[in-house]
């Protein structure tokens, strides 16, 4: 699933369509000429900011390929009707997928709004890296040993710049036998 980051604060989904569109047309060029179109599956998406006013947008246009999944990254403080706003999304069939759940000390230390999301249908994903690095390895943890983190995802912004760990990152999730 290709993510790149959306906000409704900066530009239109129409424009961010668009825009993302050219960026996936020289991603399936270059795929073309190293002959590697057909072993990889790739799908537009977004990872979404959250902002109570996408409820006034397509929102639908923004979700994972053709499906009703939205990945929506949350702010540090709680954000304002987040609630009511998961509850719009669910309602019009919208799926969503709250990006790096670690990052998000008010639910991780709020193991009854978690469950609610989760009983909801909202689901958690974390990043591979954190299970990496010394900030959130203990928090993904704890929240993949409860079945809190459905997704992983490497989070990656390019080669250099937050790589794509993803196989050292399932390879560090704890074994629970």
């Amino acid at each position: 699933a290709l993510t790149p980051h959306f906000s409704l604060a900066n530009t239109s989904v129409e424009e961010f369509i668009a825009k993302r569109d050219v960026s996936f047309k020289l991603l399936d060029e270059k795929l073309k000429e190293n002959a590697l179109e057909d072993k990889i599956n790739l799908h537009l998406g977004a990872e979404v900011w959250y902002d109570p006013n996408l409820i006034y947008c397509d929102i639908f246009k923004l979700c994972i390929g053709d499906t009703a999944y939205l990945l929506l990254e949350l702010d540090q403080s709680y954000p304002f009707n987040l609630e009511q706003t998961v509850d719009w999304l669910l309602a019009k069939g919208i799926t969503p997928i709250f990006a790096h759940v670690e990052r998000y000390k008010y639910l991780v230390k709020n193991e009854k709004l978690m469950q609610k999301f989760l009983y909801d249908g909202v689901i958690f994903q974390a990043n591979a890296s954190s299970l990496l690095g010394k900030h959130y390895a203990k928090d993904v943890k704890k929240l993949i040993k409860k079945g809190y983190v459905q997704l992983l995802a490497s989070d990656a912004h390019g080669a250099q710049e937050r790589p794509p760990v993803l196989k050292n990152g399932i390879e560090s999730v704890p074994k629970f036998s």
